[in-house]
């Protein structure tokens, strides 16, 4: 605004000193017409470089902009999204299989997307079923997590512990 405001001032300042200098007569007249045609087109100048960047591109050229997306809150909102899935996996698995578990979803942000790319599954407690039945509700327990948190069955791991154990998942 300042470069436009300068030229402006200058123009006139021009304008003014030729005008004094000039001589009289038909020659000081097309001069005196002249320097106001350039005071007009420098004033109109910036009118036309304003309604030249109000148009439009065609499909595909030019005005394309990126957008950029806030990483931490991406992370925060997909951490959040992982406590949810977690808490909500712990909820089935305690009613369907009544044991008690502690469950850990480990994430990614792929292409700004959730997705899930492991779970661990610590059982605190077995409840009341048998020795042997561990091993097959362990098996069941992969493949019901797999199948809820849609990820392939291997990425499911299970822990025995005593319930004191915390692990976790970045």
């Amino acid at each position: 605004m300042s470069a436009y405001i300068l030229s402006i001032c200058g123009a006139v300042i021009l304008s003014a000193l030729v005008t004094i200098i000039m001589p009289e007569g038909k020659i000081g007249k097309f001069i005196n017409g002249v320097l106001k045609i350039l005071c007009v087109f420098i004033m109109l100048v910036p009118l036309v470089n304003w309604v030249s960047d109000l148009k439009f591109e065609g499909k595909g050229e030019g005005n394309e902009t990126e957008v950029s997306l806030d990483e931490d809150y991406l992370d925060y909102f997909f951490g959040k999204q992982a406590e949810s899935l977690s808490e909500e996996l712990k909820k089935i698995v305690e009613k369907e299989f009544s044991i008690k578990v502690l469950i850990v979803t480990d994430w990614e942000c792929a292409d700004y997307a959730f997705s899930v790319r492991k779970v661990q599954i610590n059982i605190k407690d077995f409840g009341m079923n048998g020795n042997d039945e561990h091993i097959m509700i362990i098996e069941q327990l992969r493949t019901r997590v797999s199948e809820i948190a849609k990820i392939d069955k291997e990425a499911v791991t299970v822990y025995e512990g005593t319930g004191n154990e915390e692990r976790t998942a970045g």
